[in-house]
């Protein structure tokens, strides 16, 4: 294996763990600002 497909794969698990998070943040973000409407 040559030496840069370890840090390849690993920024690929951390890119896509940061789209989960970001996705995670985006539907509560979306959420609080539909409660909020409503008030």
């Amino acid at each position: 294996a040559n030496k840069y497909e370890a840090p390849i794969q690993i920024l690929g698990k951390v890119e896509g763990d940061n789209l989960k998070i970001g996705n995670l943040i985006d539907i509560e973000v979306g959420r609080l600002k539909k409660a909020w409407e409503r008030e």
